[in-house]
């Protein structure tokens, strides 16, 4: 069921709504374009209110749910570029879920003032994705991050888009402990690829000497398998995502673990 369908039902006999009216209101998403047209309800004061389309000369529009004039509800927000955004609106800012489609990827999870704080899953167009906690639009707390070109996984914690401590894993080799500018540093442990492991103190990305014990325990990596084959939830390639998006949604492989190491 489509939202115009949703809000249909909604308010289905209410008298407060009156159709075919256009006046000037506050959009901040959309504010360097004049109006072209709208076509919707409104309330007694004149106020954009209820369910109603906003269409800009450029072409960008906007479909869905308005309070008082301004987006709030379930919408669905176009841009003359193709990018689009579909879900939750609080006083004209994305806020709560939702799903945004842009030349770079696919992000679908959390908003807050337009930015993406909270759970939510990115499948980029070079194939990398990342799973995970947002704030103000960049990776903080808990996630974890697939890298194409190389293989790589990061599986941990993150501030302001850093990793910071947790899983690396690449070409059959893999690290856990702290980081530092994107390199070990810290106590962490070592897994080479021939199975042997190591725990030592690192100093930016070197092991520090003297400092290594041999062990012959695996650190525990609780691996998220549905990050492999995770897709966009309730919408479909073709919609709101391209079809020329499919492959970003592919399978990724298991990571390249060292010899004698298995989930």
């Amino acid at each position: 069921m489509c939202i115009k369908e949703r809000y249909q039902r909604k308010v289905r006999g209410s008298q407060f709504l009156n159709n075919n009216h256009l006046s000037s209101l506050f959009l901040p998403i959309h504010t360097n374009h004049t109006m072209a047209s709208y076509d919707g309800d409104k309330n007694t004061y004149g106020k954009f209110n209820g369910f109603g389309k906003y269409t800009w000369e450029d072409g960008s529009s906007y479909e869905g749910l308005w309070r008082f004039g301004k987006l709030t509800g379930q919408g669905t927000y176009r841009w003359m570029d193709g990018s689009v955004y579909e879900g939750d609106f609080v006083d004209g800012k994305k806020n709560g879920k939702g799903t945004h489609v842009t030349k770079e990827g696919v992000y679908q999870g959390e908003f807050k003032d337009d930015k993406k704080s909270g759970k939510g899953f990115y499948w980029a167009v070079n194939g990398d994705r990342y799973w995970g906690d947002w704030f103000e639009g960049e990776y903080n707390g808990v996630g974890i991050l697939y890298i194409i070109s190389t293989g790589t996984f990061f599986d941990g914690n993150w501030e302001k888009g850093i990793f910071k401590s947790g899983i690396w894993c690449k070409r059959n080799n893999l690290y856990k402990g702290p980081f530092v500018n994107g390199q070990f540093h810290g106590r962490g442990t070592y897994v080479f690829d021939s199975g042997k492991i190591s725990q030592a103190n690192f100093r930016n990305g070197d092991i520090v000497k003297d400092s290594v014990v041999e062990i012959n325990t695996f650190p525990a990596w609780a691996f998220p398998r549905d990050f492999l084959v995770s897709v966009p939830q309730s919408v479909s390639l073709g919609g709101l995502i391209p079809q020329s998006y499919k492959k970003l949604f592919d399978p990724i492989p298991y990571p390249d673990l060292p010899a004698g190491v298995h989930f």
